[in-house]
């Protein structure tokens, strides 16, 4: 007589889907981890995000703050010039929470180029020559 205890899986137990009590929660375990994982990396850009806000909001200065490259195209100059100037004292460079990027206040360098600018609407030291009259 055959009963339900003495028939066994035929995939069970032999070959290769042989589970060990350990690898049949590999792959959950895999899953568990990778998702606090991400997790994780979500969770610290959010608060270097709200950190990057805060000092913003410490310096005292709330407006929008510009790369290099976002300060020259808004000001129509090359990016070395902008490093020229921050290194002439005329703009102040930023950088937040240690960040490699500098950044640029979009109210300081509109109030550079204005100092810069002579009333008949040339820069000082522009390269290019301004002729009134040909």
């Amino acid at each position: 007589m055959i009963t339900a205890t003495s028939v066994a899986n035929p995939l069970q137990g032999t070959g290769a889907f042989a589970a060990t009590s350990g690898q049949a929660s590999a792959p959950l375990d895999f899953v568990k981890s990778f998702s606090d994982t991400i997790s994780s990396i979500i969770r610290d850009e959010l608060e270097r995000q709200q950190a990057l806000k805060t000092e913003a909001q410490y310096i005292g200065q709330t407006d929008e703050l510009l790369t290099v490259r976002g300060a020259a195209l808004l000001l129509k100059m090359s990016g070395q010039t902008i490093h020229n100037w921050a290194s002439k004292g005329l703009i102040d460079r930023h950088k937040l929470n240690g960040s490699r990027t500098t950044y640029f206040y979009k109210v300081e360098l509109l109030s550079a180029l204005k100092r810069q600018t002579r009333p008949d609407g040339t820069r000082k030291n522009a390269r290019r020559r301004y002729q009134a009259s040909l």
